[in-house]
């Protein structure tokens, strides 16, 4: 047992000497190579695997100035790149590794603050946000100890780029410029989530449908029957079509269809008969008075900005809770003891009058006990030893002069320094009154919203909500003779100089007609026979397929109109072909290529500074 422990001891005896003998090998070869920092590491090791080798201590006393002057080299560099963590990392090793450069380290770091806060001013005094949050980061990176305070300054960064986007998306909205205005929102609620931003997003988006929304206005004459039969089938796949609906008035359509259904005799013998039929349908309807809305619609405008103004005085009473911090930082921290050193130094300049005072006093006192001892005492050297001390008293008196004359000096720089903070003083004191003022015009401001939402909501109570409204809705239909031969005849008229004539002809020659008779008919034959039902059936869904294709057809020419027009106005009319852009995307995103999507997010990227495509396809 005791073997095996003398050989373990041995053994850890050897790896140890070869492990100590392997780090300084290395060390001397990183040296070499003028890697000083690996170096220094590679002998701390064989010190702490050895630490009374003497050869590990003259490494490390060798390879560590070599280092550290390396590590400031590299923050110097890194300093005069820019790249302001990395020189800060340098700083943390030199500090770590020798202390005594403590104060080459600071006036680095302190470099690199100042420049950082001067970029950061300059960022926001420019509105330049981006930039401004990317010098956060930075100063986040430089100093992680202030990583709280400065996400708070990220955030209210934040909270000014937001309003910054909403403020120039309302003067967008304010020009008629809808799509510009609907990008500019989404970025201020992707920046910062947004309540105003975000519901003024999609009261624009849904705008943009409107401009691109396709209307199809249908006037169909005949049977009743057939003519609900169309309607139903008809009005089922129009739903079917995008961002699609039936017009109210002709003058509004985009697609107009008159259609007459008519049947007649083939042959010459000809039975004719009139039916004439008009069905009225009157009464009292109840309809929203517009005035009451447009009073509404004002009232929630300034309900919106009535807490939009709140939103700013808050954020301006922040600001100027913050100049108020500034200030009183500015007065404890730099004037107080500007003041108290300034009144340190005076008390100093007085001790040393009065000790300049009293070493005179001795001077003369001296003179005069000199002169009694030349006139007591002959001896050359009791006159020898009187001006030896009379030599020693000049040279005290000297010295003593000497500091007043640096506490003099001393008391001159702080007494301009403390002008420049009573200066500075006198600054921030005029710019917290300006604030103060600002704050006050904006609680005026709220004060007056609020008592024009008082007064317009007086208004509103006072006006009716609904009008009544007499109406009279008249239907007819016109049955003028009964052939054998069976036709309907569509007109087609669209606002996009599209005018076409669509004929569905069915020719009907079964067995089925012979049972009508040829003359004296007294009724319509579908009131008669099943069968007839069947076959107009068949000729309805004819129709109903030939309007249905009419309209897809308008409705992609329509869409193609819209991004013509958006290609040919990027580059003069960049915001109206944002508009068409975004009115086809929002209703129809299939109907864009590729290439038309990716023109589309570098025109967002280059004119607003954001491509929301992502988000719009989700509205």
């Amino acid at each position: 047992m005791k073997r095996v422990v003398v050989v373990l001891i041995i053994a850890v005896g050897l790896l140890s000497g070869c492990a100590h003998r392997q780090a300084l090998d290395r060390a001397s070869t990183l040296e070499q190579q003028g890697n000083y920092r690996a170096a220094l590491d590679q002998c701390e090791l064989a010190q702490r695997v050895d630490p009374e080798s003497k050869e590990a201590a003259d490494c490390v006393a060798r390879v560590r100035p070599h280092a550290i002057n390396a590590a400031m080299a590299d923050a110097r560099a890194a300093f005069d790149a820019g790249d302001f963590p990395k020189a800060v990392e340098y700083l943390d090793y030199v500090d770590r590794t020798s202390p005594r450069r403590v104060d080459e380290s600071l006036a680095l770091r302190d470099k690199i603050d100042r420049i950082l806060r001067a970029r950061l001013d300059e960022a926001l005094e420019a509105e330049e946000y981006g930039l401004a949050l990317d010098t956060l980061d930075v100063m986040a990176a430089v100093e992680p100890e202030r990583a709280a305070a400065l996400e708070r300054r990220k955030d209210r960064v934040r909270a000014s780029w937001a309003d910054a986007l909403v403020e120039r998306a309302r003067v967008h909205e304010k020009k008629g410029q809808k799509g510009a205005a609907l990008v500019l929102f989404l970025g201020a609620d992707h920046i910062r989530e947004h309540a105003v931003a975000r519901t003024q997003a999609g009261r624009l988006a849904d705008a943009l449908r409107d401009d691109a929304l396709f209307q199809v206005h249908w006037d169909f004459e005949g049977s009743k029957t057939r003519i609900d039969a169309i309607e139903r089938g008809f009005g089922a796949e129009l739903a079917k079509l995008s961002n699609t609906r039936r017009a109210d008035s002709k003058a509004g359509a985009d697609l107009k269809l008159d259609a007459e259904l008519r049947r007649s005799d083939c042959d010459t013998t000809r039975v004719s008969q009139d039916v004439a039929q008009q069905e009225y349908v009157a009464g009292t309807v109840v309809v929203d008075n517009p005035t009451y809305a447009t009073l509404e619609q004002r009232l929630d405008e300034i309900r919106v900005d009535l807490r939009e103004a709140r939103e700013r005085v808050d954020r301006r009473q922040a600001k100027y809770d913050e100049r108020k911090e500034d200030l009183e930082y500015h007065r404890t921290q730099v004037v107080q003891p500007l003041a108290q050193e300034l009144y340190n130094v005076e008390q100093l300049v007085q001790m040393l009058e009065s000790n300049v005072q009293m070493a005179q006093q001795r001077l003369t006192e001296a003179e005069e006990q000199l002169a009694r001892l030349q006139a007591e005492q002959a001896s050359d050297a009791a006159i020898a030893a009187q001006k030896d001390t009379v030599d020693k008293r000049e040279d005290e008196l000297q010295a003593e002069q000497q500091k007043l004359d640096n506490a003099q000096e001393r008391h001159e720089e702080l007494s301009e320094r403390h002008d420049a903070a009573k200066a500075t003083d006198g600054d921030l004191e005029t710019k917290l009154d300006t604030a103060e003022t600002r704050l006050q015009d904006a609680i005026d401001a709220v004060e007056a919203g609020i008592t024009k939402k008082k007064q317009l909501a007086a208004r509103l109570q006072r006006t009716p909500k609904t009008v009544e409204k007499d109406v009279i809705d008249t239907f007819e239909y016109k049955v003028a003779t009964y052939e054998r031969r069976c036709e309907a005849v569509l007109f087609v008229e669209g606002d996009n100089g599209i005018s076409t004539a669509l004929e569905h002809v069915e020719v009907v020659q079964d067995e089925t007609h012979r049972a009508f008779p040829r003359y004296g008919v007294k009724k319509d034959p579908l009131e008669l026979s099943d069968v007839d039902d069947q076959l107009w059936d068949k000729i309805d869904a004819r129709l109903v397929e030939g309007l249905v294709a009419i309209a897809r057809q308008q409705r992609t020419v329509d869409l193609d109109t819209h991004l013509s027009r958006a290609r040919s106005t990027m580059l003069d009319k960049p915001h109206t072909a944002t508009d068409l852009w975004l009115a086809v995307f929002l209703t129809e995103p299939q109907h864009l290529t590729k290439s038309d999507a990716e023109a589309l997010a570098e025109h967002l990227q280059r004119h607003y500074g954001a491509s929301p495509l992502k988000t719009l396809s989700e509205m």
